[in-house]
């Protein structure tokens, strides 16, 4: 497979163009924070999370006053205030994953930013098992291709993190998953090289100064162009004082936390300044946002930092406050943190007549009548943010998602690779003929992206001899196509690619 490469139009926050290697368009600039923590007893042979215990305030005197027992999934008793329309699911359920990735695709959201501890190390919940690890290499990768989505890493803060780690961290990434054309790159801002984007949560363990060491070109541990371990890190802006991060390194900066006010940076009237500063160091503002916070089935105590949803009002807000800074990228908290309420996965209250599942008991919050009320909503605004250009490739494939990632599909791999074996019902002739036509037609730039070219790259050079060739040939092609039958045109297509 070729690795394709695709221009995110120039952002207002740092007046030059973001790129990624993937082809998932306008959807690569909007991320998803997705976690694997979940496991079920029916499959696993034990709970994680979903059983997820009460957890103590640190004052003694109020700590008392609430339970700190686990949730009993068995008794429709699990840590969150939502319940998923799946169910309580394990995270290793391949076909879970695979319903999770289509979900976020009709979301809008290209890239799947995974929680992610190295090898040896885990969520505390789960009891010395690091499935995701491999997990990502043997499926997670395959599956988000398989879907157009790509792969982006959120490094977690386990105990002694510091950035001598993280180096090697980031040497696992790119030997394990780095030849996968689903991990996901965006280009370093020092140099502007394509590289794995790795979220660092809670970066503020440790000072600027130590980053510096890392991800400074002069730095004692540099990964900036030695070795090939090279990442585009993102760090965590929390306290005003973070600003301080941005001139250790760091390619850019995100929000994460979905509760408004509850710091500095999840703050929206405080963005503005924040895309200032990411303008004047020449990094990336991804600003989160998120559908409203409440995780009182896990902290009792914290009521006073729920954030109502308000029927989508509140996620209105945050994102408005985003599109108004015209960010590179945008990211969601969250796909599925369920124990903090930020999940947009679909959920439904318990009180549906749906025969076909089982329904909790227990009263849960509801999204509405709608169980992807929020996947809709996403995808709205990441439309309205990242609208796709009128470019008639991309309207044809747009009517049909089967037919796009079908299309994208075929023409990901070299051209010599492609063969074409496509049940002539499947798809709408208009819609095939369409799709295919306006790709090989007039448009070379994004038939060279869907893989047509024998190069890997729109900006190489050596290219123009294979585009002028390409030209000759694709006319000819269109001209048989424009009345042919879907199998001929099939045919026709075949033929072209030999």
């Amino acid at each position: 497979m070729t690795t394709e490469q695709h221009r995110i139009e120039t952002s207002a926050t740092t007046g030059r163009s973001a790129e990624t290697d993937s082809s998932c368009g306008w959807r690569c600039n909007v991320h998803g924070f997705y976690y694997m923590w979940y496991r079920s007893k029916e499959r696993d042979g034990a709970w994680a999370h979903w059983n997820h215990r009460r957890l103590p305030h640190w004052d003694p005197q109020i700590a008392k006053k609430y339970s700190q027992d686990e949730h009993v999934p068995e008794n429709d008793d699990i840590g969150s205030s939502y319940w998923p329309q799946l169910g309580p699911y394990s995270s290793l359920d391949p076909q879970v994953i695979a319903t999770h990735m289509e979900m976020m695709k009709r979301a809008g959201i290209g890239v799947v930013v995974v929680s992610w501890y190295p090898p040896g190390l885990h969520d505390p919940a789960l009891d010395g098992r690091n499935e995701t690890v491999e997990l990502i290499g043997s499926l997670l990768l395959d599956a988000a291709w398989d879907h157009g989505m790509r792969i982006a890493i959120h490094l977690e803060p386990y105990e002694g993190r510091d950035p001598v780690s993280v180096r090697k961290d980031f040497e696992y990434i790119h030997r394990h998953y780095g030849s996968h054309p689903a991990l996901h790159r965006v280009a370093s801002t020092h140099g502007g090289a394509l590289l794995p984007l790795v979220y660092i949560y809670d970066s503020y363990h440790n000072s600027p100064e130590e980053w510096a060491r890392l991800l400074s070109p002069g730095g004692d541990i540099s990964v900036r162009g030695k070795d090939g371990f090279d990442c585009t890190a993102i760090f965590l802006w929390v306290e005003a004082t973070h600003a301080a991060y941005a001139k250790s390194g760091f390619d850019g900066f995100y929000t994460y936390f979905a509760a408004t006010g509850f710091v500095y940076g999840s703050t929206p009237s405080n963005w503005p300044h924040m895309s200032r500063v990411a303008r004047d160091e020449g990094i990336y503002f991804i600003p989160s946002v998120g559908p409203g916070y409440i995780d009182v089935e896990v902290r009792p105590w914290n009521y006073a930092n729920t954030r109502d949803r308000r029927g989508g009002g509140y996620f209105d807000d945050m994102f408005t406050e985003a599109a108004k800074l015209q960010p590179e990228m945008v990211s969601i908290t969250s796909f599925n943190e369920w124990h903090e309420g930020t999940n947009i996965e679909p959920a439904v209250d318990g009180k549906s007549t749906l025969a076909s599942l089982k329904w909790p008991s227990r009263d849960y919050l509801s999204y509405g009548t709608d169980p992807e009320f929020y996947l809709t909503k996403t995808r709205q605004w990441a439309e309205r943010i990242f609208e796709p250009s009128h470019d008639p490739v991309t309207e044809a494939i747009g009517k049909s998602s089967d037919a796009q990632y079908y299309v994208n599909k075929k023409f990901a791999d070299s051209v010599e690779a492609v063969t074409w074996e496509l049940d002539e019902n499947k798809f709408s002739r208009d819609v095939l003929c369409t799709t295919v036509r306006q790709q090989m037609v007039g448009k070379l730039p994004t038939a060279i992206t869907r893989g047509f070219a024998r190069c890997g790259y729109v900006t190489s050079s050596t290219c123009e001899e294979d585009l002028a060739d390409f030209s000759r040939k694709a006319v000819g092609v269109e001209e048989e196509m424009t009345s042919a039958s879907q199998g001929s045109i099939i045919e026709s297509i075949s033929a072209f690619l030999r």
